[in-house]
């Protein structure tokens, strides 16, 4: 007579601690991580490489593995609920050496870069914001702060450093604090983006330049259109696009990583209340409504400007390199801004 023993390969026991993480929480997280890889600006600036491709649809594109690698680290979140679960799945699937090197030593190097590549983003987008801001809301303070803000590499330095060093600090609180700020964040991410949203929505090709010119200064939106054909961004698209299908694979290679987000739910297993539901099912759903949205503000952006986002680009990008003439450069020098999805929203 035999009897069967049922085992729990991973058992968990309850510690009588509260796991902050619910429902709710598990579907901002992707969001509000994705919102900081700077999409809303490399959405914009990636055309100016790939000038024939479909942003939109290279996100869209993204969005496929993005989800299936959601999907995957909620399966393993749901076996393995463990915080720091990279090094624990690893570990115990794999091998302990690939624990050690891939979710502990190589993920802190990768760390390491992710915070350069975050300063490298808030030094070239920071001043622009409180140009945009300070020139759309019509607070000539705000403008002047920037443009000194520009210009000081040491002010701007310290700005990215306490901006870093205050994440930092947040990220060691208590996960119920941490992700309250998280909220707010993402709540002003959204709204944001919602303000965008309608403004696109409600503007095309032939509203735009009346618009752009309100802000910017009459004559502006021309002077772009005109400056793109005097410098021969025709020509430019031709000897650097390589059609629309190739234009359009390489942003999804440049968007990549804009779309990650989906194994931060590794970070935080041992949180999650109810695995099943916040990961398979929540979770997931915030990486695909964080993907969906995206694409649809990024096309929405595109369909309300026509071609002069590339425009813009085009001559921003002259502008930086010096290749305009001093005259041309002294007009457009007031509203030469990185090229944004705020940017243009603000318009």
């Amino acid at each position: 007579m035999t009897e069967d023993f049922k085992v729990e390969v991973f058992l968990r026991k309850s510690t009588g601690l509260v796991k902050e993480i619910g429902p709710f929480s598990s579907f901002i997280l992707p969001w509000a991580v994705m919102a900081g890889t700077g999409i809303t600006l490399y959405s914009i600036t990636v055309i100016l490489s790939y000038p024939e491709g479909s942003v939109p649809a290279a996100l869209l594109i993204v969005a496929v593995p993005a989800i299936l690698s959601a999907i995957t680290f909620s399966l393993l979140g749901m076996i393995v609920p463990r915080t720091a679960g990279a090094y624990v799945w690893t570990s115990r699937f794999l091998d302990p050496f690939f624990g050690w090197f891939v979710g502990g030593w190589l993920e802190w190097v990768l760390c390491v870069f992710s915070i350069g590549l975050y300063g490298y983003v808030l030094e070239s987008i920071i001043p622009a914001i409180f140009t945009i801001i300070g020139q759309a809301a019509g607070i000539p303070a705000l403008v002047s702060f920037a443009a000194s803000l520009e210009s000081n590499t040491f002010v701007q330095g310290a700005v990215i450093v306490t901006v870093i060093v205050i994440f930092g600090l947040i990220a060691l609180i208590e996960i119920k604090h941490y992700m309250k700020v998280l909220m707010v964040l993402w709540g002003l991410n959204v709204l944001g983006l919602i303000v965008s949203v309608v403004l696109f929505a409600t503007n095309s090709p032939a509203t735009v330049p009346a618009a752009w010119n309100n802000v910017w200064g009459a004559g502006s939106y021309q002077m772009i259109t005109s400056l793109a054909a005097k410098y021969n961004l025709a020509g430019y698209i031709a000897n650097t696009s390589g059609g629309r299908f190739n234009d359009t694979l390489n942003i999804v290679v440049y968007l990549f990583w804009a779309l990650t987000g989906f194994e931060v739910s590794s970070y935080v297993g041992g949180e999650v209340r109810n695995p099943r539901s916040s990961f398979l099912y929540w979770f997931t759903a915030g990486v695909i409504a964080t993907a969906l949205w995206y694409a649809l503000v990024t096309w929405l952006a595109y369909n309300a400007y026509g071609g002069f986002i590339l425009q813009y680009s085009y001559v921003y990008n002259l502008f930086q390199a010096g290749k305009l003439a001093a005259n041309e450069t002294a007009v457009v020098s007031p509203y030469m801004l990185l090229p944004s999805m705020p940017l243009f929203s603000a318009a």
